[in-house]
Order: C-alpha cells, then sequence, then structure tokens
C-alpha cells in the first residue's frame, strides 16, 4: 500500500514584508513556499494578476518577482499566492519608493536664455506633474510652461528664476518627487573675458618670471595654461597663482616660447597668448696676447650692448711664483658695431 502524503503551502513568515526601492534602481521580491506536492506561486498587485512583460521578471519557478528599473507607479501591495492540491497560502509585500532621485540635475544659463528642466515620469495611468520653485508651487505663464513630457521649459531666464526647482509626478498608484539640486545658475555676466592680459615678458635665466592672466565671467572661469599647445605638466618651477597668473622658478633658456592662457567656464572660454623670452649668461669669447694686452677682445654684444673684459692672466692665478696682472680682473665697457671675427660677435 502507498500513503501519498499531502500538505498545504505555508511560508517561514506570514507577516507582511516592507521593501523600499530607489527609483530607477532593481527592486526584488523574494516568495518561496513549502507543501506537497510543489506549490505553484503567482502573483498579484493591489488584487490584480500579474503577468511578465518587459518591466516586470519572474525568476525561479516565479518564486522571485523582479523590477530592473523601479518607477513610481510600480510602488503598491504584492501579493504571492502558493497554491497545491492540498490548499493554499499568501503571503504580502508593501513596496515603497525612497523618493531619493537618481541622480541631480545642474542647469547654468545666461540672462535671456532658455533651459528646459528634466522631469521623467511614466505610470499607468500617466502622471500627472507639477513643479515647484523653493518650495511654492509654479503657475504656467508666457515665459514658463510643462510640456507633456512632464519638463518645464523657461524662456528668457532672468536672475529672479534662479533657485531649488522640484518636480512632483502624480497618478492613482502614488507620488514621487525629484528635486533638482542646485537647477539654475544664472549667469549675469556670460562667457569669460580677460581683465588682465599678459605681456610680452624678457627676463634673465635663473630669475623668477609672472605671466599675468586674469579673467572674470559668471560662473567664476577657471584659468588653464599651455606652452605652444601643450599643457604644463610634471614641472614643479610652473605653478598657477591664484589669480590665475603664471609663475615660473628659475627661468632656463628653454623655457623660451609661446604661452597660452586660457579662461574657460560653462558658458564659453577665451584664449590669449604671450611670448616669453629667457635670456641666457653672456658668452664670452676669448683671444689671448691682443697689443701685448692681458684683456679678451671680444664678446656677444646682442642683448646688452655692453661686453665684460675678463684679465685673462688672472684666471687661473699665475703659476710658479709668477706675477699679478695689474688692474682690476673684469670691467664693463660699451659695445661698438664693428664685427668680431666670428658669427654674431662685436670687437672692440
Amino acid at each position: 500500500m502507498v500513503c501519498r502524503c499531502r500538505s498545504p503551502p505555508t511560508f517561514d513568515s506570514s507577516l507582511t514584508e516592507d521593501v523600499t526601492v530607489v527609483r530607477g534602481n532593481v527592486a526584488s521580491l523574494l516568495c518561496i513556499a513549502d507543501g506537497t506536492p510543489t506549490p505553484i506561486i503567482s502573483w498579484l498587485k493591489d488584487g490584480v494578476t500579474l503577468a511578465p512583460d518587459r518591466h516586470l521578471i519572474l525568476l525561479n519557478l516565479n518564486t522571485t518577482l523582479q523590477i530592473p528599473q523601479a518607477r513610481v507607479n510600480d510602488t503598491g501591495r504584492y501579493t504571492c499566492m502558493a497554491n497545491n492540491t492540498a490548499g493554499h497560502a499568501s503571503r504580502h509585500f508593501n513596496l515603497k519608493g525612497s523618493g531619493v532621485p537618481a541622480e541631480t540635475q545642474k542647469y547654468v544659463a545666461p540672462v535671456d536664455s532658455s533651459v528646459t528642466l528634466q522631469c521623467q515620469a511614466d505610470g499607468s495611468p500617466p502622471p500627472s506633474v507639477t513643479w515647484h520653485k523653493d518650495g511654492q508651487q509654479l503657475r504656467e505663464s508666457v515665459r514658463q510652461r510643462v510640456l507633456s513630457s512632464g519638463s518645464l521649459q523657461m524662456a528668457f531666464i532672468q536672475p529672479s528664476d534662479a533657485g531649488r526647482y522640484t518636480c512632483t509626478a502624480a497618478n492613482a498608484a502614488g507620488t514621487d518627487s525629484l528635486e533638482m539640486t542646485p537647477s539654475i545658475i544664472i549667469g549675469t555676466l556670460g562667457a569669460p573675458s580677460i581683465i588682465v592680459e599678459p605681456v610680452e615678458t624678457v627676463v634673465d635665466a635663473g630669475t623668477t618670471s609672472v605671466l599675468n592672466c586674469q579673467a572674470e565671467g559668471e560662473p567664476t572661469p577657471m584659468i588653464e595654461w599651455s606652452r605652444q599647445g601643450r599643457p604644463l605638466l610634471g614641472n614643479d618651477r610652473f605653478s598657477t597663482l591664484s589669480n590665475g597668473s603664471l609663475r615660473i622658478s628659475s627661468a632656463q633658456k628653454e623655457d623660451t616660447a609661446e604661452y597660452e592662457c586660457v579662461a574657460r567656464n560653462l558658458l564659453g572660454s577665451v584664449l590669449v597668448r604671450v611670448t616669453l623670452t629667457v635670456r641666457g649668461e653672456l658668452d664670452i669669447v676669448h683671444f689671448f696676447l691682443l697689443e701685448n694686452k692681458y684683456m679678451s677682445r671680444c664678446t656677444t654684444c646682442q642683448i646688452t650692448k655692453s661686453i665684460n673684459l675678463i684679465r685673462l692672466c688672472n684666471n687661473p692665478p699665475p703659476a710658479f711664483d709668477g706675477p699679478q696682472c695689474e688692474g682690476t680682473d673684469t670691467q664693463t665697457q660699451v659695445c661698438k658695431e664693428r664685427p668680431c671675427p666670428g658669427k654674431g660677435i662685436t670687437m672692440l
């Protein structure tokens, strides 16, 4: 004799479970029932039987109800029904939305421009959308109107339009709100403009140089420097000051180049170029014993228009107790415009 035992479905808990989901995130409801034979699981929402679709997925023999992207109208009371030939049982879930937006949106708009604040709301039946600014409900006007998509379109933006905006979607299934923080920043100055331009600069090697570049705009522009189109990276001698100017420490001859200052904000950008020239140390060319003098006679003069004469018999000092040269070791004289034997050299 074979005994075919049957037992009605049971759950590990008969309590209603509250589940909270952030709008746009995945919601999962798990319902496992024991019984003989194995119970068949079905789902209801607010008393209406659910069927799987692209927005709602049933997994693992219907024991898991998954909503890939929770929407405002997905909130409500869900019922898990377990049935077999011995009986039936049910368990309930309350799905709630947290009201936290998936992401905040930031808008920057100059005066007299237009902007559209997005508010994606869907549901069945389609929800109605209302907008609030700083807690006060907005009334539609010639400049402000709510589109069929729920977005708020604003024309001829004025400074008084700056503030915190909230869109609220509601239908028979419930309500949800999305706060725009910060929502609008009004740009009264528009795109950046340079108020202190850098000027062509000539410095000596080893000194510190500052290329000025200051800009204004709304929002406050960021200033970036580059050299012949390439960012100034990995060089500790280059630093940007708080006012946007470029500081070059211990300038070197290879720093000679054209530099670009770019002021940029969300409304635009402006660029200005400047040339920096770094002068190297004077290269002295020695000619010995000309006219029985112990002085060098030629040096480069293109930059300073003067030369340093070096008394060569003292550099290095005389050996074997030789006499010192008379007079100072160096003296400076104005260059004369006669060519010295060699390219780029003048002669006294």
